[in-house]
């Protein structure tokens, strides 16, 4: 009779224990889930905040450009509006992978203006 209450208080021990175990590993996945889509959303949105830089830069060049008609010229005078743009151009390819479909077609739109720009004034 002993060795029966025994193995019960045991067995009741060990599913208390389990029970005890599982709520822990589910709180951390649903942690991991929770930090892993505040990452995604902070990912694409530094992504749309460096597409609408990039953005307004190659407006500047290609304004630039139109107007002095030469691509060397305005990459020699105005440093300020160049080594941005590739910076983020630089940092927008590093992440082409894992970017969305809507922020690829975005970037390649705005690349096409920039290769348009230098098809046209290109030096």
């Amino acid at each position: 009779m002993k060795k029966i209450i025994y193995v019960t208080v045991l067995f009741c021990g060990i599913y208390v224990s389990a029970q005890k175990s599982y709520q822990q590993y589910k709180q951390e996945r649903e942690y991991s889930q929770r930090y892993a889509n505040e990452q995604k959303q902070k990912f694409i949105n530094d992504v749309n905040k460096a597409l609408t830089q990039y953005n307004s830069l190659t407006d500047q060049y290609v304004t630039l450009v139109k107007k002095h008609k030469s691509t060397t010229y305005v990459e020699k005078n105005y440093p300020k509006i160049i080594k941005p743009m590739y910076d983020v151009q630089i940092r927008l390819l590093s992440v082409g992978k894992s970017m969305t479909w809507n922020q690829s077609d975005r970037y390649n739109d705005i690349h096409h203006k920039w290769l348009v720009i230098q098809d046209s004034y290109g030096d």
